[in-house]
């Protein structure tokens, strides 16, 4: 049985070519190439023929989308924050995922196709993502668009089986003095010493920011590709 995934864009988007493997304890596994029978795969967009969601966002579609609830994000963390409803609106045809200070708070943008009441509003397991987007540039930003599955993301103990996030794209501006985009697929919970991960990033430059780009991100069964 595949499981199917709820989306949810976090502030603005891009990826890197990733696939891993689980061994039966749900630890982080490299694929040995000489054991693993490895299928080639060479993405086609006249295999994907059959549309089922599209919002070009003229307006905000709650029969599509909810607003992330006002939850602090990465409690761990010193100011890390929590989302707020009205740093995402509809402006000029385009969704904005804003990000800004307000009395010392740091308060950003979120949507998802689930509700805060846990209806899911749209789910997919495999396929084509494309989404277009402008990511702004700003030391400690951090633009997102996740899959994730909603009834057992905490799940422990089935690999990637299920309890499964997949990160299309992050795009961090500024750590530590480089910026990149990444892609990420985690698993197993969310506790340290239990959680596995596995990624792979792409270093850019600030002329990446600013500017449009349209990222198509393929969930095949033989892996992940951007």
């Amino acid at each position: 049985m595949k499981r199917k995934f709820s989306l949810l864009i976090l502030l603005c988007v891009f990826i890197a070519s990733l696939l891993v493997s689980c061994d039966e304890a749900g630890t982080n596994t490299e694929i040995n190439w000489e054991d693993e029978k490895v299928v080639d795969f060479v993405f086609d967009p006249a295999d994907y023929t059959k549309l089922t969601f599209e919002d070009n966002f003229d307006t905000f579609d709650t029969s599509k989308w909810a607003k992330c609830p006002k939850w602090k994000r990465q409690e761990h963390m010193q100011n890390s924050g929590r989302w707020d409803y009205d740093c995402s609106y509809i402006e000029d045809g385009n969704l904005v995922l804003e990000c800004k200070k307000e009395n010392g708070e740091l308060l950003s943008g979120g949507i998802r196709t689930k509700t805060e009441q846990d209806k899911i509003l749209f789910k997919q397991a495999e396929g084509l993502f494309e989404f277009k987007f402008k990511a702004d540039w700003n030391s400690g930003m951090w633009h997102a668009v996740w899959l994730m599955c909603p009834e057992e993301q905490d799940n422990i103990g089935n690999g990637a089986t299920d309890g499964a996030e997949i990160d299309m794209i992050e795009i961090l501006p500024n750590d530590g003095g480089k910026m990149y985009y990444q892609s990420a697929v985690h698993w197993d919970g969310y506790e340290y010493g239990i959680h596995g991960s596995n990624h792979k990033g792409i270093n850019i430059t600030k002329d990446f920011f600013g500017e449009w780009h349209v990222a198509q991100f393929v969930w095949h069964k033989h892996g992940y590709q951007l």
